[in-house]
C-alpha cells in the first residue's frame, strides 16, 4: 500500500484544497495528515478547539494526523521546521507529498511550502495543492472527487470556529469545485486541482 503525507500550514487547509482527493486515496493508500502551526492566529484559546476540530475531520478518512505546534502567524523557514517535517518523512516514507504552493499571499504558506520542499528533496512524487490565498498555481492534474463531495463539505463543516469565513462556505466550496471539474469537460462533475511540482516514473 502507497502512502501519501499531506502537509497543512492551519487545521483547515487540507480540508479546502485537497480533502476530497484525500478521501478518494484513503480506499486505497495510507494518509498521514500534517497540521503546521497551531491555529491561534490573535486568539490562542482557540488553539485545543482548532486542534480537535482537524482530528475530527482526519477521522473520517482514518488518516493519522500530526501537530507541529508552530505559532499561527509567524512560521519562519528555519532549520527547526524543516527538521521537524524531515523527521516526519522518515518515519512515515511517503511516496507522494502534498503541500501548499508556494505562490501564495500567506505568509504562512509560502514558508511551508518551501520548507517541505527542502525536507522531501529525497522524495520524488511531489504536488502542490490551492488554497483560497493562493495567488496562481498552474494546475496540471485534476482529481474527480464528485462522489466525494459530501465527504469534503462534512469535513469542512468540523472547522466551526472558522465557519464564518467566505471560503468556508457551501457555495464557495461547490462553485471552486465545479470550477475545476471543467477541465474534464464534462457536466455535474467536481474536482480539486493541482500542480506537479515533479514525479518520477
Amino acid at each position: 500500500m502507497d502512502r501519501i503525507m499531506a502537509i497543512g500550514a492551519h487545521p483547515d487547509d487540507l480540508e479546502i484544497g485537497a480533502f476530497g482527493s484525500l478521501a478518494k486515496w484513503s480506499e486505497q493508500h495510507e494518509i498521514c495528515l500534517v497540521v503546521v502551526t497551531d491555529g491561534g492566529y490573535k486568539n490562542p484559546d482557540l488553539t485545543d478547539i482548532r486542534i480537535q476540530e482537524a482530528k475530527s475531520a482526519a477521522q473520517l478518512i482514518k488518516a493519522s494526523i500530526h501537530f507541529l505546534g508552530f505559532p499561527d502567524g509567524q512560521l519562519e523557514q528555519a532549520s527547526c521546521l524543516r527538521q521537524a517535517l524531515e523527521s516526519l518523512v522518515v518515519d512515515f516514507k511517503p511516496h507522494r507529498v502534498i503541500v501548499n504552493s508556494p505562490n501564495d499571499m500567506h505568509p504562512d504558506h509560502r514558508v511551508l511550502s518551501l520548507s517541505t520542499l527542502a525536507a522531501t528533496r529525497n522524495i520524488s512524487d511531489i504536488w502542490f495543492y490551492e488554497t483560497p490565498s493562493t495567488v496562481e498555481i498552474k494546475p496540471n492534474i485534476f482529481v474527480d472527487i464528485t462522489t466525494f463531495m459530501p465527504l469534503k463539505l462534512s469535513a469542512i463543516k468540523r472547522h466551526k470556529t472558522q465557519s464564518s469565513k467566505f471560503y468556508m462556505q457551501e457555495e464557495t466550496i461547490y462553485s471552486t469545485a465545479k470550477f475545476r471539474s471543467r477541465s474534464f469537460r464534462k457536466q455535474g462533475l467536481y474536482a480539486e486541482a493541482f500542480e506537479l511540482f515533479k514525479c518520477c516514473i
